[in-house]
C-alpha cells in the first residue's frame, strides 16, 4: 500500500515534466516560425521592390534630360551682311545720242528644254469615233515616189499611203492597243523618224 502511494506522485511530477518540455518545445517552434517567416517576407519584399526602384530612377533620369535646353532653341545670331551698291553708269559723252536697246528677257527653261521637240512633227493623228475604235492618220514627210506602212492592224500587209498637199497620209480604223508598224519607202522599210521606236520598229499606243 505504501509503494502504490510512492508512486502516484513520481507519475505526476513526470507528466509535469514531460507536460513543461512539449510547451518548450511549441515555443522554440513558434519563435523558429516567426523568424523564418519575416526572413522570407524581407527578401521577398527586396525582390519585388528592386524593379519599381529602378523604374522610378529611370522616370527620374528622363524628366532631368527632358527639362535641360535644346541647342536648337538657341537663336543664331543673324549675320548682317551689307547690300550691293548699285553700279553707277557713266554719263554719256555730250552730243552723244542715247540709243534705246530692247529688252532682252531670256526664255524658261521649261520652253528651252522643250525647244528640240518643236522641231518633230507629227506623224500620228488620232481621232475619236463613235464607237470604241479610233481613226488613225499617219503621216510621212519625205521624198518619195510611193510610200506603203504595214503593221499588225494592217493584217502584215502594205497599204498604200497617198499624196496630199506634199505630204504622204493614209487613215485607218483601229481598236485602242499599243502597236509597231514600219514606212516602206520606194520598197525599203524605213522608221518613222517622228515616231519612238520600239523592238525595231516605230511604237504608237493609241488609248
Amino acid at each position: 500500500m505504501t509503494d502504490e502511494l510512492d508512486l502516484e506522485p513520481k507519475l505526476e511530477s513526470n507528466t509535469k515534466k514531460s507536460k513543461d518540455f512539449w510547451l518548450f518545445l511549441i515555443f522554440v517552434d513558434i519563435i523558429a516560425l516567426v523568424f523564418f517567416g519575416f526572413m522570407i517576407y524581407q527578401s521577398l519584399s527586396e525582390k519585388f521592390n528592386t524593379p519599381a526602384q529602378a523604374k522610378e530612377a529611370v522616370q527620374i533620369k528622363d524628366t532631368v534630360v527632358s527639362e535641360q535646353p535644346k541647342p536648337e532653341d538657341k537663336k543664331a545670331p543673324q549675320e548682317t551682311t551689307p547690300k550691293p551698291q548699285p553700279k553707277e553708269e557713266p554719263a554719256p559723252a555730250p552730243g552723244a545720242v542715247p540709243v534705246e536697246q530692247p529688252p532682252v528677257s531670256p526664255l524658261p527653261s521649261v520652253v528651252q528644254a522643250a525647244m528640240p521637240e518643236l522641231e518633230k512633227k507629227q506623224s500620228v493623228i488620232v481621232e475619236p469615233t463613235k464607237g470604241k475604235t479610233r481613226k488613225v492618220t499617219f503621216k510621212y514627210f519625205g521624198d518619195a515616189k510611193s510610200v506603203k506602212i504595214v503593221s499588225g492592224f494592217t493584217m502584215t500587209k502594205p497599204q498604200d499611203l497617198k499624196k496630199i498637199g506634199g505630204v504622204w497620209q493614209g487613215s485607218f480604223i483601229i481598236y485602242p492597243g499599243e502597236y509597231k508598224y514600219l514606212f516602206i519607202v520606194d520598197g525599203t522599210q524605213t522608221l518613222d523618224p517622228h515616231a519612238p521606236e520600239k523592238d525595231g520598229r516605230s511604237f504608237i499606243k493609241i488609248d
